[in-house]
């Protein structure tokens, strides 16, 4: 699932070379996964959406945010999450094509996590 909030941005925090400063619209886009998925984009340093679909991911463009809401733990099963589990923004450069080893092959792009988030226990 993917979702575009428009939002006025001045300036990007940071990144290594491809984020310098914005002055024109940019977008925010919601991505929901597993807390689990969250975790290796974050680590690999990269965003995916619809299970590697290459339509959503081509629309996302240097320089607009991404967050993630893990609605739980594991892809159809685990704890339940519900909470946002990281947040970045996307790098410069074309989506590329990843591939698990098997017959899986997604679209990716490049993305500098600003920060990625332990989510706090769920009060009761």
């Amino acid at each position: 699932m993917l979702c575009k909030l428009p939002v006025l941005v001045g300036q990007a925090s940071r990144d290594e070379e491809s984020i310098t400063r914005f002055d024109a619209m940019k977008h925010y886009w919601i991505g929901v996964a597993s807390h689990e998925d969250v975790r290796k984009a974050v680590v690999g340093g990269f965003c995916q959406f619809s299970h590697g679909s290459s339509a959503a991911v081509r629309r996302v463009q240097r320089g607009d945010g991404v967050a993630y809401y893990s609605p739980r733990s594991q892809m159809r099963s685990g704890d339940p999450v519900q909470a946002f589990t990281a947040i970045g923004i996307v790098c410069a450069g074309d989506p590329e094509q990843a591939s698990d080893g098997g017959t899986l092959r997604s679209i990716r792009r490049k993305i500098y996590y600003a920060h990625a988030i332990t989510p706090a226990r769920k009060r009761r």
